[in-house]
């Protein structure tokens, strides 16, 4: 164990500390993860128990939660930790390097993330893509490639972190390798990749406000003396800080041989672990399309200043007292083991700022950990549950049998990689080896995989072969070159900059040579289309396809001349009635014997698929592939180039150019913050008011009431929202179709009248006149239009029942005006009730109903299956030859109301040769709330269910189907719809 730190002596914090803060910050993450994942799955209807949501987020990430993700996915321990030590170490030039070393590839990934929406636009992974191309074999080489690449990875910062809690601590390093991944898989296997962007987030905030801090905090601490007094002091020791290799052996000046070449081992080793990492992958996929080149160059400009402005910070500060009293090795002084080992920074925060500093390491270094741990594991999730139990074990499995695997997979990875990392640190390995080893295993799939998604002429063979050789390529120019160079192979020696250069050199440009050639010995052109046959997972699942799954309704909007308007006619009703018990088994079994089986598999000619996307949204994926590429030339120009190079000179820092360049690096950290902790605030603001909202009006409207005991209801549901009475609302309102002309006006009306006019023969028993004599109760029932007319048709008693007191008001207007004109037998009332609260139990209700009519009504009714309840109470029960009640009413389409963020979201795609408007379905198996803009008012209130819940709902309450109409758009809609 020669290299690891010894704390026989010294310990930054006591070991009780550090279990409690390790202990304690796992489970506070864990339980902010399952808040948030019940918030989102109950107002959000987003459900981490549905693939799509637990793999790819439902690919509906935007640019700032997609960039605060990023950042804090790719915000490594050794960006701070390791680059404060290696400035220690080489001088200010590390930083610069670093951070060039960190930025381009994310800002590659930007158009391999478009590419990829381009090419596949439903892959889960990036080795679905491989699988597609390159058939067994070649998915089963990049699944080793990707699992060693992510194991290793993260094994790696496991291992750096327990080294560094048993450094700061003297916590044995296995119960701190043990402790660090033990709440990242709890959160992570409940929440998914949704929840590992929702703690990113947090973690990023935390780690960037800390980072802050401390670089502040030691700058203008009084032992360091501010910007002047660091440089002066690191001017100062010049002498004793000489570093062989620099200029003038100056730690002020950017030419350094060692420094630069660390940054060129860097670039390569960081470029693996982006593109062969399928978290970055997988990243991508969950974003929305216009959101991954911003969200992925916004978090490649941000992970700059990360490095630059801590590094620089630190590792001079470091130097310039790491030989005084305060210093915690004082007498001693740094061993290489303690900087290998990065040591550096806590020592000097411990100096600088004491036991509070310590305190604020240890959770920055809990979110850095914790962050990458939570990546990999989603990613290596992904591989396990898709590209191997899904297409090799269990190729039918169900939506429910992948998640549960994708659960399970992401505990035995989290077991895997603690004891890879406790055999690394039993091996004696540490985070500089690490960083030497890193490229020389993950570079060889590199170019393989890119060529994957822009070269159809690479060949299966190629692909498969060129990354093996590639691989044992690097690896012979390593091991001979430290053969060669110092005459032992080990640890020690391996740990040198020289031969882990050559060697990520050749691991990453020998396999794009093997390629070629291979390609080339036997050539072939894959055609594109073949990845459109990657579909969603949620439609690979069974599905039923009885009529009661078929129950469509309309839109109440389309009278409001928006985009609603568009999508039907015809208000399709449901026409049921009560039955107060059913023993029948044809009638219980109904749901088993209607399930559909599982559709064929059929191969589709390549001729017959289409690409998903629309070709405006095509052209905008080009458009947007167009300028990731700007960015990423732009990126690699001026920080490989145009910034560094004019640098790389006899030149050592004056005073003023120093200041200038600590203080940027201090305002980039700022920047940081605002680009990928504030940002994504104001992006997701609608989210997160839909969040905010709903849970504050639920937990402020909800009431105790008492109930009768038959109903076994001790608290009341939350109440409906209310626009009616607002006055601007009210005055639209009354300018739609219906409100001024009445039925006639309503789209739906032709149906329902039908409906009502002729009920089921076989259930109600024939009648001349339907309504004569009925009592009819009609639940929102607006101005009084229904009521106007089941009058005319001779009912003899009718109620309204609305929420709103304007309508309530300009109902009895109109009765008024009625019962002045004519003298009519029909007893009319009104109330005002609530749906959501309304009581229609025997005791209230005198008499029992005939007929209770609701159009348009429900979809804004939270808890549908207690009003359905509460009406089969107040219907006419089946009693010798009469005939029961019925319940008729309409709702709003659910493939209207299925988008979670309402707006213009009709797609156009070419079908025949023929372009076709579709309206994407992706979010029709979440319900739950949805809010929209309706005339004028914002933050309307609905609530989207299948077909399948309402059917369910009304069957489970006794209700028996007589008759149901199913919405489509008729041809006058469709010609509409395309002007």
């Amino acid at each position: 164990m020669s290299n690891t730190v010894d704390t026989s002596k010294l310990a930054l914090i006591p070991q009780g500390a550090a279990y409690g803060l390790l202990i304690g910050l796992s489970v506070l993450f864990c339980g902010v993860i399952l808040i948030a994942v019940k918030v989102q799955k109950a107002y959000l209807a987003e459900d981490s128990g549905k693939s799509e949501m637990f793999m790819v987020a439902n690919r509906s990430v935007g640019r700032g939660l997609c960039a605060s993700a990023v950042f804090s996915s790719w915000m490594w321990i050794n960006e701070t930790v390791l680059c404060a030590a290696m400035t220690y170490r080489y001088g200010l030039a590390v930083p610069l390097w670093w951070g060039s070393g960190l930025c381009f590839q994310i800002a590659l990934m930007a158009a391999l993330g478009v590419m990829a929406k381009i090419r596949v636009p439903y892959a889960h992974t990036s080795l679905e893509v491989v699988r597609m191309r390159y058939g067994r074999i070649g998915h089963l080489v990049f699944i080793v490639l990707n699992l060693v690449n992510n194991v290793f990875g993260c094994a790696s910062m496991i291992m750096t972190g327990s080294q560094l809690i048993h450094g700061v601590s003297g916590m044995h390093y296995v119960a701190a390798t043990i402790l660090v991944p033990l709440g990242v898989v709890l959160y992570t296997a409940v929440g998914g990749l949704k929840a590992t962007f929702l703690t990113d987030f947090l973690h990023t905030a935390i780690a960037l406000i800390l980072i802050i801090y401390f670089t502040i905090a030691v700058l203008t601490n009084s032992a360091v003396g501010g910007l002047g007094g660091l440089y002066d002091k690191v001017i100062a020791t010049a002498r004793d800080n000489y570093i062989p290799g620099n200029y003038e052996g100056s730690l002020l000046t950017f030419k350094s041989k060692d420094a630069i070449i660390w940054g060129l081992i860097l670039k390569f080793g960081n470029l693996a672990l982006v593109v062969m990492d399928t978290a970055f992958w997988q990243k991508s996929f969950a974003t929305e399309v216009k959101a991954t080149v911003p969200g992925y160059n916004i978090a490649a400009l941000a992970v700059f200043g990360i490095p630059w402005g801590l590094g620089t910070v630190i590792g001079l500060a470091t130097r310039a007292i790491h030989d005084t009293p305060i210093f915690p090795t004082y007498p001693g002084i740094l061993t290489a083991t303690e900087v290998s080992s990065g040591m550096v920074m806590p020592y000097t925060i411990k100096a600088l700022i004491g036991d509070k500093g310590i305190i604020g390491f240890f959770f920055l270094l809990f979110m850095a950990l914790t962050s990458t741990v939570s990546s990999s594991m989603i990613a290596v999730s992904s591989i396990l549950s898709y590209d191997i139990y899904k297409t090799y074990l269990n190729p039918k499995a169900t939506d429910k049998q992948i998640v549960g695997v994708s659960h399970l997979t992401v505990i035995i990875h989290g077991v895997f990689i603690t004891g890879i990392s406790i055999a690394l640190n039993y091996g004696g390995a540490n985070m500089t080896w690490i960083g030497y080893l890193r490229p020389i295993i993950s570079c060889p799939g590199i170019i393989p995989m890119i060529l994957t998604l822009f070269w159809s002429r690479q060949t299966r063979i190629a692909a498969i072969i060129s990354p093996v050789l590639g691989f044992f390529s690097g690896l012979a120019v390593w091991l001979a070159t430290t053969k060669y160079m110092y005459g032992t192979i080990n640890i020690t020696t391996t740990t040198n900059p020289y031969p882990a250069l050559y060697a990520a050199i050749a691991s990453f440009f020998t396999p794009a040579l093997y390629s070629v050639v291979l390609s080339l010995y036997k050539p072939y052109k894959f055609d594109w289309r073949v990845f459109l046959r990657i579909e969603l997972a949620d439609q690979a699942q069974v599905q039923p396809s009885s009529d009661t799954s078929t129950l469509n309704e309309s839109s109440e909007e389309e009278h409001a001349g928006g985009l609603k308007n568009a999508t039907g006619s015809v208000k399709p009703v449901v026409d049921r009635q009560p039955e107060s018990i059913n023993n029948d088994p044809e009638q219980v079994n109904i749901s088993e014997k209607n399930k559909a089986p599982s559709p064929p598999s059929v191969e589709i000619s390549l001729d017959e698929i289409q690409h998903p996307f629309d070709d405006a949204t095509l052209k905008e994926l080009y458009r947007w592939l167009k300028i990731a590429w700007y960015m990423f030339g732009a990126i690699v120009l001026i920080t490989f180039v145009a910034w560094p190079l004019p640098l790389y000179r006899d030149y050592i820092f004056t005073r003023s150019f120093f200041a200038g360049w600590v203080v940027v690096g201090i305002v980039w950290q700022f920047a940081a913050f605002g680009a990928v902790v504030i940002f994504p605030l104001y992006d997701g603001r609608q989210d997160i008011a839909i969040a905010f909202v709903t849970v504050i009006h639920q937990q402020s409207t909800k009431k105790e009431r008492q109930r009768p005991t038959d109903l076994n209801l001790a608290t009341m549901p939350v109440e409906s929202q209310n626009i009616y009475d607002t006055p601007e609302f009210f005055v639209a309102y009354g300018n739609l179709p219906r409100s001024q002309h009445g039925l006639r006006a309503a789209p739906e009306w032709p149906v329902l009248e039908h409906m009502i006019l002729n009920p089921s023969s076989s259930l109600t028993g024939p009648s001349e006149t339907p309504l004569k004599g009925c009592r009819i109760l009609d639940l929102g029932c607006g101005y009084g239009w229904f009521i106007r007319w089941a009058r005319e048709k001779g009912a003899s008693y009718i109620k309204g029942i609305d929420i709103s007191q304007n309508m309530i008001n300009r109902a009895k207007e109109f009765e008024a005006e009625i019962n002045h004109q004519t003298r009519n037998a029909t007893e009319v009332t009104f109330e005002i009730q609530d749906l959501e609260t309304i009581d229609l139990s025997p005791q209230r209700e005198q008499e029992p109903y005939d007929i209770v009519y609701s159009s348009l009504a429900f979809h804004y009714i939270e808890d549908i299956v207690r009003l359905f309840r509460e009406i089969h109470r107040c219907l006419k029960k089946s009693s010798g030859h009469e005939p029961r009640g019925r319940l008729i009413f309409s709702v709003e389409h659910p493939i209207v109301t299925a988008p979670i963020h309402p707006g213009p979201d009709f797609k156009v795609i070419r079908d025949a040769g023929e372009d076709r408007m579709v309206w994407p379905l992706n979010s029709y198996r979440s319900e739950g709330l949805r809010l929209s803009s309706w005339l004028g008012s914002e933050g309307v209130r609905k609530y989207h269910r299948t077909v399948e819940t309402y059917v369910t709902a009304l069957l489970e309450n006794g209700f028996v189907l007589t008759g149901l109409k199913d919405w489509c758009l008729s041809e006058e809609d469709a010609a509409e719809v395309r002007e």
